[in-house]
């Protein structure tokens, strides 16, 4: 009762604060850099963190290696470490934001979330520095991936504009999802509700994707199925630079829309959950 009401009496100041374009970010900066120093003091995360899509890099690439040359007229190449660096692209970039919502949810259930609300500040700045150290840290992994495959003979074929295409479909798969985690990082109660949705929803987008095989030699259902799934279009688009040196334009364009939808529709959903809890 005390927290809340406390909670309360933070919220009834910060309303009385007039909210200025410079003051929010300002907050924000402060904020996220908050969230760069507790990064900084758990660096082992960081380094697993990092690592564990170049594990996938190393470890599928050589497993599956003689797929793509049994197959290269499905798969695009004989190369499957070409083929695959797209699909561990996209699904690194997943991953990694749909944990984004996890210091949330941990500073709620040790009550320093509390502690932040009574500041008379706004609450938006909260959820934009988490969302913004989530999406630089999501490119951040997109660039390690891609110079590793670089040194293991991988090589953007459309150069450097494909390089930029690979880079901002990555981020459009960033915002969706790492909004649907800070989303649901305000709507369980706890952590072990959180990480079993999150690993319930994580393990059918992979399998139900493009990230690991071609849709021609998926179960003809599922290759109806693998065009709803955002990640099938972050994957397609990175794959299609990846591979060809003149990019699909049209794909770009239709792969982007959607998921500027999808961003949005969360976004929007996400909006009235996070007030809700806020107020």
């Amino acid at each position: 009762m005390q927290t809340e009401a406390t909670t309360r009496s933070g919220l009834m100041a910060a309303e009385l604060v007039p909210l200025s374009a410079p003051a929010f970010w300002q907050e924000t900066r402060a904020l996220t850099r908050r969230w760069v120093l507790q990064a900084a003091r758990e660096r082992m995360m960081i380094v697993f963190g990092l690592m564990q899509p170049l594990l996938w890099l190393l470890l599928f690439g050589n497993v599956f290696s003689g797929v793509a040359r049994w197959r290269p007229d499905v798969f695009g190449t004989d190369n499957y470490l070409a083929f695959q660096t797209a699909g561990i692209l996209a699904l690194t970039v997943l991953g990694n934001a749909m944990m984004g919502g996890v210091p949330l949810l941990f500073d709620r259930e040790s009550g320093m979330l509390a502690k932040i609300l009574v500041t008379p500040s706004w609450r938006g700045s909260l959820v934009a520095s988490r969302f913004l150290f989530t999406s630089a840290f999501s490119l951040a992994q997109a660039l390690l991936i891609l110079l590793v495959a670089f040194l293991m003979g991988v090589r953007i074929a459309s150069g450097f504009p494909g390089f930029l295409v690979i880079l901002w479909i990555s981020l459009l798969l960033s915002i969706g999802f790492t909004v649907l985690s800070l989303m649901l990082a305000f709507l369980f109660p706890h952590h072990g509700a959180f990480f079993a949705v999150t690993g319930f929803i994580t393990q059918p987008l992979l399998f139900l994707s493009t990230a690991l095989m071609p849709r021609q030699v998926m179960p003809h259902p599922m290759q109806y199925v693998v065009w709803a799934n955002p990640l099938t279009y972050a994957t397609e688009v990175a794959r299609d630079a990846m591979l060809r040196t003149s990019p699909d334009g049209w794909l770009l364009l239709q792969a982007s829309a959607i998921l500027i939808l999808f961003d949005a529709l969360v976004f929007w959903k996400a909006t009235g959950v996070i007030r809700r809890r806020l107020e």
